[in-house]
C-alpha cells in the first residue's frame, strides 16, 4: 500500500536529510549602557510619611517619585551632620516610595552611607528623605 492513501499522514516515513544543518554560535554584542539611567531606591514609609509626601509633591505638582528624588538631591547637598537619627524607626516591610537617582547621585548616596555607618542604602536614603519631609512640612 503506499503512503498517498493513507488517512493520517503523520505516520508518513519521511525521507532523512543528508545535510544535517549546523548552528553556528553566535556572539552577542554588548550593549552600552545608556548615560542618563538612572538607579531606583524603594524607601519603606509608614502611612502617615507617604501621606505627608503626596501631600507635598501635589503642591509642587509632581509625582511622590519625583519629589522624593527631587529631596534627596537636595539633602545630600547638605552636610551629614544635618542628618539626625529619625525618630520614627526604619522597618522594611511597609509601604515603599521610589527615588531614582542618577549614577553621580548613586555614588554621592554611597559616599553618605559610609559616614553614617550603615549597611544598606534604602536605610541611607530613608534618613536623607525623612529629615527633608519634615523640614519641608515646617517651611509650608
Amino acid at each position: 500500500m503506499s503512503n498517498e492513501g493513507r488517512l493520517n499522514p503523520m505516520f508518513y516515513k519521511k525521507p532523512a536529510l543528508n545535510n544535517p544543518i549546523k548552528k553556528t554560535n553566535v556572539q552577542k554584542v554588548k550593549r552600552n549602557q545608556r548615560v542618563d539611567k538612572k538607579h531606583d531606591i524603594k524607601i519603606p514609609l509608614n502611612a502617615v510619611l507617604v501621606k505627608m509626601l503626596r501631600k507635598q509633591a501635589f503642591r509642587f505638582e509632581m509625582s511622590p517619585t519625583q519629589y522624593a528624588s527631587y529631596l534627596i538631591r537636595v539633602g545630600m547637598k547638605n552636610s551629614s551632620d544635618s542628618f539626625p537619627v529619625p525618630s520614627i524607626p526604619y522597618r522594611s516591610n511597609e509601604n515603599t516610595v521610589h527615588a531614582k537617582l542618577t549614577k553621580y547621585e548613586f555614588s554621592k548616596l554611597f559616599d553618605f552611607q559610609l559616614e553614617f555607618g550603615y549597611t544598606s542604602q534604602r536605610k541611607t536614603a530613608y534618613r536623607i528623605l525623612v529629615k527633608m519631609l519634615y523640614r519641608e512640612h515646617q517651611e509650608l
